[in-house]
């Protein structure tokens, strides 16, 4: 029997429009691997602004373990939205099977059980302490991963932990002489395009990274930073998009405008990533006619126009992230 993978989803694609937000045009899925934009499975050929459905996905020529399905949206302008991914085991778990293997590695994965097992008696449930040998780690910031099997010969999903080798000078805070970043491929560790700054051991930055080579798109930015003793930060991605209106951040999820369209008033819920969220409604000609401030994660508002009528942008702003939705006001 052919094994699906039935997925249930919400994707919507924010553009910053002040007329009419475009339709989502193709939504498409990949597992593990992507193909390359438009050349992934289609999910659903629905037409619309705002897409709320299910699909099902074919997982059959997939091996039994742990996969990762992509989904991603193309409006009618042909932008893409970023890509959502979401992990899934495919196989029939044994329960309180026992686990007779325990492996780590660092940084780099070698293959499944090719990384160095831990010592331990087989069991259903295992709890280990053990002291890892970094010697062959250069200093600065690595990656420990850990997964286990059992006597079925499944894997577990592959825990990660973030872990800095090195010595702190004097106990003091080293002084960062250098701050980096790129877009999208990382060029290599002192390669990437330089920041302005004065050397200091706490940094509050703002600068203008450089656009002008990257097409309308989705795409990330990282940036990372060097102290005086040459250790490397971790690395922080910041993801964007770029379109014919400028640059989007990634939306917030869960919101809901109803009715829609509206009769003077209508009702706003949605939960934030943090206490302050600060609402915007912009009219066609690009004007805020309200502003509303939140300091609660769950907002549920009833909000009066006073007459007003028309086409109308509700925007969302929630630290770094914007979001917005379209609302028509009879």
């Amino acid at each position: 029997m052919k094994r699906l993978l039935f997925i249930t989803l919400f994707l919507y694609l924010s553009n910053l429009l002040l007329a009419q937000l475009p339709n989502i045009t193709k939504v498409e899925y990949y597992i593990d691997t992507d193909p390359g934009y438009g050349l992934a499975t289609n999910a659903s050929t629905i037409s619309s602004d705002d897409l709320d459905f299910s699909f099902i996905a074919d997982v059959s020529n997939l091996a039994e373990g742990m996969h990762k399905l992509f989904v991603r949206a193309k409006d009618e302008n042909n932008n893409w939205s970023f890509t959502k991914s979401q992990t899934f085991f495919k196989g029939f778990g044994i329960i309180n099977e026992t686990i007779d293997k325990v492996e780590y590695y660092f940084d780099t994965d070698p293959g499944y059980g090719n990384a160095t097992p831990f010592s331990f008696n087989p069991v259903t449930d295992v709890e280990i302490t053990v002291n890892l040998d970094v010697s062959s780690l250069e200093n600065g910031i690595h990656n420990l991963f850990i997964r286990a099997q059992d006597k079925a010969g499944q894997w577990t999903t592959t825990k990660s932990h973030t872990f800095y080798k090195g010595i702190f000078s004097n106990g003091t805070a080293a002084k960062i002489k250098t701050v980096e970043y790129y877009i999208d491929n990382d060029p290599g560790l002192g390669n990437g395009k330089k920041v302005a700054f004065t050397a200091d051991t706490e940094l509050d930055l703002t600068f203008d990274a450089d656009l002008m080579p990257f097409t309308e798109g989705c795409h990330d930015l990282y940036i990372r930073a060097q102290d005086e003793n040459e250790s490397w930060s971790l690395i922080t991605k910041h993801p964007f998009c770029i379109n014919a209106t400028g640059i989007l951040e990634p939306g917030i999820s869960n919101i809901l405008i109803f009715p829609n369209p509206a009769n003077g008033s209508f009702t706003v819920q949605f939960q934030n990533e943090s206490n302050k969220t600060t609402l915007e409604i912009v009219n066609v000609i690009g004007q805020v006619v309200l502003t509303k401030t939140y300091y609660t994660y769950f907002i549920y508002d009833n909000i009066s126009m006073n007459g007003t009528k028309g086409l109308f942008l509700i925007k969302l702003i929630s630290g770094d992230k914007i979001t917005v939705k379209k609302l028509t006001i009879k």
